[in-house]
């Protein structure tokens, strides 16, 4: 008998004892198939949502960490008696705030304002490098100065608390970052209407914190002034959509790279910004991108990726990684930089680039890039001094000394290898035009500033020179 005849006989008696047809039979075999594949698609929604909910608690319990180094670095700077002890501490606390900054812009909290814990953040990093500049000038850092150094200190603990609440809440499955993502204003309205909104009531707990936080009234990059000051390259633009913002982020980051890009939160501060969360094409599961667009005109404020290099694999010097950095930059569109300070820390370089117009260059049009030292990529770039300040084209008379003029001003003792002019930002708003001479004095290199027109030492800045980069202070 043949296959054919056999199946025929089958039918037939199926359809005779049991009263089935055939379209009954087809009916349960594709209920059989879709449920199948409906079993499938939930189990992969699924496990899409656990892995967004697991990438909101890397980074919130990764920003929890830096903040915990931070609270430990404060501690040790009240201690701190030498120039060389602060000079530590103060980049260490610098790379703790950056990335618990980076780690909060990825958190789906943008129905909070967190304007004050930013700020704080900025102030604490910048705070301490200005008193280890007083330390290097020999100064003393006055009863005034320690009490705030005390003061964020304890603020600092205060944070470490309440997010150390949170991060319980969320073993305890009381907060879900996912489930806020994913149900967007729906989940917060029902939150609140109970009374219920677990992450935005914590995180209230931390901005009114915050409330009686003191302003830090002191020459720095992130005094009070600095931060009301109005960004040049955003004056007179348009306000660009969540969706536009997400197509820039992509178009920056490079869209074949990009496996799933979420926009997670939204920057206020003196620059507002929507920020992204990018998953990259990377064997590396944990590996991925922080990015954020100016809500005007749509430029990219900073770019962070998180992949890990580490120094035991360094292969490039700081000249081929500054040559990366540079050709990057120019692919991006920004023309015209000049590299000037550099420094390195496991596996990476961080170098700063300068705008340079007519043979003077323009400090406070600052870009911040990057580089694995592996493999020359580019692992973040950070362009806030560039947007507060460029412009195409600035207006600048020419100065009433001559370079020997200005050189007359500076102590004759100090050996001048070279001269530049240069723009350099003074007092949050003020920008001088400077002779720059970089020399030595006693075995060790300065530069000095000398005011073009007036013929006043604007600035006297040493500069630290090792294996691990060139910096000054």
């Amino acid at each position: 008998m043949s296959v054919k005849d056999g199946f025929e006989k089958f039918k037939h008696r199926i359809k005779e004892k049991d009263g089935f047809t055939i379209a009954a039979c087809v009916a349960v075999a594709l209920a059989v198939l879709f449920g199948g594949t409906g079993i499938y698609e939930y189990k992969k929604a699924a496990d899409f949502k656990q892995n967004v909910e697991n990438q909101y608690n890397r980074a919130f319990h990764e920003m929890i960490d830096s903040l915990r180094n931070v609270d430990t670095y404060l501690a040790k700077a009240m201690l701190a008696k030498s120039p060389e002890q602060m000079s530590v501490i103060a980049m260490d606390i610098e790379r703790s705030t950056t990335f618990a900054k980076a780690n909060l812009g990825q958190l789906p909290i943008s129905h909070v304002n967190l304007e004050k814990t930013s700020k704080f953040l900025a102030q604490v990093s910048a705070y301490t490098n200005m008193l280890y500049n007083k330390m290097l000038s020999n100064e003393e850092i006055t009863d005034d100065e320690y009490n705030n150094l005390r003061s964020l200190s304890a603020y600092s603990t205060e944070l470490d608390n309440i997010l150390g609440d949170m991060q319980n809440e969320i073993y305890s499955g009381n907060i879900s970052f996912g489930r806020m993502a994913f149900e967007g204003n729906k989940f917060m309205q029902k939150a609140q209407s109970m009374d219920n909104d677990v992450i935005g009531i914590s995180l209230s707990k931390v901005e009114e914190k915050f409330q009686d936080y003191p302003s830090l009234i002191y020459d720095g990059p992130f005094s009070e002034h600095i931060e009301k000051q109005e960004p040049q390259m955003l004056v007179g633009g348009q306000e660009i959509s969540p969706d536009r913002a997400r197509e820039i982020a992509a178009e920056f980051i490079g869209k074949d790279n990009i496996k799933s890009i979420e926009l997670t939160a939204e920057e206020n501060s003196s620059i507002q910004a929507y920020c992204f969360n990018v998953q990259p094409n990377s064997v590396d599961k944990n590996r991925n991108i922080c990015i954020a667009i100016t809500k005007i005109n749509g430029y990219v404020l900073w770019c962070l990726d998180n992949r890990g290099v580490g120094s035991e694999n360094e292969k490039l010097d700081f000249k081929q990684a500054g040559d990366k950095a540079l050709e990057f930059l120019n692919s991006k569109g920004y023309a015209n930089m000049v590299q000037s300070y550099y420094d390195k820390a496991d596996g990476v370089a961080t170098l700063n680039f300068s705008y340079k117009q007519d043979n003077i260059t323009m400090y406070p049009d600052l870009i911040k890039v990057r580089v694995a030292l592996d493999n020359g990529e580019i692992l973040g770039i950070e362009t806030k001094g560039y947007l507060m300040s460029h412009k195409d084209i600035r207006n600048i008379t020419a100065p009433n000394l001559s370079p020997d003029e200005a050189l007359k001003k500076i102590n004759s003792k100090f050996d001048v290898k070279f001269t530049q002019m240069a723009l350099i930002p003074k007092d949050g708003k003020r920008d001088i035009l400077c002779y720059e001479f970089k020399g030595n004095f006693e075995d060790k290199n300065f530069i000095i500033y000398v005011n073009a027109n007036t013929g006043v030492e604007e600035e006297i800045m040493l500069l630290i020179e090792s294996e691990d980069g060139v910096l000054t202070i």
